[in-house]
């Protein structure tokens, strides 16, 4: 066999028969050249050594120099000219006959099609690749309540999973899972995860928001069947699992899209899997999802995983949780290093999919880091609730802070006083960042109004949206009545 190449990379030399600069084409009114431009097989019974196309051919290392027969056979895949490939005998076999080249011509197109299958399947795989590396988050973010770590052990799916830093200290921790490989699983692996990110930051109850999940991704495949036809492959079906960890009380809510529930404990002793209800997964139809509520130890640990952790366990006597439970119970060292020997351990030989594992460690906030205030419903609360906070600025050392945060309490509190019904709570938050919340009874949402200059109010969201680095509004959970209007600012270093 020979492979004659029509470039190389810069700084690597050419046979002599090929120098650098300018493109070589094969020998004119010889075989080749009727091959690339007729697009038939062509067969050569007998070579002469004198025939000038065969000497140039053997000159630039096209054949071997004892070629009495040859045929050359164009390689098409698709309608496109990928190649040629060429047959040789020497002087010492018979020469090639008709049914030679029928065969050599059958030998090729079949050969032409599985080529270009290949190289559909390296494109498509390349860019899904490219575009999962685009999607996928980077590395995950540990925040003050929260330590995590992740495990992964790819199978040509579409998993992910991030931590989520939301308001009033609270930490979501998500896993999800595409079935479908390739492009289309990975674009809508970005659809999923985009449109997640933008719910958590309207901080929505997990059931709620894996609802709205639910919704958009019946809109997307009744989209997708519209654009691409009955012929083409069914919606990619995904698992979803969204918990929120609340250090304030050592809380977590869940809900889960045909996600196995999370194993949740101490940090010492083995994990149990948490009592939730596992709805449908987000496919071609809307659900709605419960969400579920636990408590959690001082500190306490969360494993969230795929099912492709699980689905194949050595021996299979155990169930996916009781086994993972008990490998994470003996495993040993750091939060990576034990993600590492858990998978190690559990992960198939033939994974029947994408294994994750995303441990985390939790712990509450220290209660010096909380100031709450109880405060009337009275517009004169207003200058005790700035009189309060600053002085807890000063013991936190934080007086820098204190001209904004007073101008942001005035508003919050002023809103909550007017708009909202009592009780009206005030609490302070250092965490990574400073947080003011007020909490009142009250349904009615604040929003933002652009305020004309001879208006005499509407400015005051307006001013609070640009004092900090975020805000919004999170209502209590279902059966409960009220809101908290929070805002948060940075911690100068």
């Amino acid at each position: 066999m020979r492979r004659v190449s029509a470039g190389a990379p810069e700084g690597e030399r050419f046979p002599a028969a090929f120098p650098l600069g300018g493109r070589h084409g094969f020998p004119h009114a010889g075989p080749f050249a009727r091959a690339l431009s007729e697009r038939r097989p062509q067969l050569v019974r007998e070579a002469g050594e004198s025939d000038p196309w065969l000497a140039l051919a053997v000159e630039r290392g096209l054949a071997p120099r004892d070629t009495r027969s040859l045929i050359v056979v164009p390689l098409i895949g698709r309608g496109a000219l990928m190649g040629l490939v060429t047959f040789y005998r020497g002087a010492d076999s018979a020469p090639f006959s008709e049914k030679d080249l029928s065969t050599a011509a059958a030998l090729v197109q079949r050969a032409g099609a599985v080529a270009d299958n290949a190289r559909l399947y390296t494109v498509e795989r390349a860019a899904a690749q490219l575009l999962r590396r685009s999607l996928v988050p980077g590395a995950l973010k540990s925040t003050a309540t929260v330590q995590s770590a992740e495990g992964y052990v790819a199978d040509g799916g579409q998993a992910w999973c991030e931590v989520i830093a939301l308001s009033g200290a609270r930490t979501a921790l998500v896993v999800g899972d595409v079935t479908a490989g390739g492009v289309r699983g990975a674009a809508h692996m970005g659809q999923l995860r985009a449109s997640l990110l933008a719910l958590a930051e309207a901080d929505l109850e997990p059931g709620e928001l894996l609802s709205r999940l639910a919704a958009l991704t019946s809109r997307l495949s009744a989209q997708d069947e519209d654009a691409s036809g009955q012929d083409d492959p069914a919606f990619p079906v995904a698992t979803c699992l969204y918990l929120v960890y609340d250090p304030l009380d050592a809380s977590c809510v869940v809900a889960s899209a045909g996600h196995p529930a999370p194993l949740y404990g101490g940090v010492e002793g083995e994990l149990s899997a948490a009592a939730i209800e596992i709805g449908p997964p987000l496919g071609v139809e809307y659900h709605a999802y419960e969400t579920a509520r636990f408590s959690l130890p001082e500190h306490g640990e969360l494993a969230l995983y795929t099912d492709g952790l699980t689905s194949v366990r050595p021996g299979g006597g155990e169930s996916g949780a009781v086994a993972l439970a008990r490998a994470l119970a003996s495993a040993r060292g750091s939060l990576d290093e034990r993600c590492d020997q858990v998978l190690d351990a559990l992960a198939p030989q033939r994974p029947t999919g994408d294994a994750v594992l995303l441990l985390a460690h939790t712990h509450p906030l220290p209660s010096g880091d909380v100031a709450t205030w109880e405060l009337d419903s009275d517009p004169k609360g207003v200058s005790t609730a700035r009189k309060a906070c600053s002085r807890q600025l000063a013991e936190w050392g934080l007086s820098d802070l204190s001209f904004t945060t007073e101008l942001m309490v005035s508003e919050l509190v002023t809103n909550a006083v007017r708009y909202g019904k009592p009780p009206i709570r005030l609490r302070l938050i250092r965490d990574r960042s400073l947080i003011c919340e007020t909490h009142d009874t009250g349904s009615c949402a604040p929003h933002v109004r652009h305020a004309a200059g001879g208006d005499e109010g509407g400015r005051g969201l307006f001013m609070l949206s640009q004092l900090a680095a975020r805000w919004g509004v999170r209502f209590d959970p279902e059966g409960t009545t009220g809101k908290t209007v929070w805002a948060e600012q940075e911690i100068p270093e």
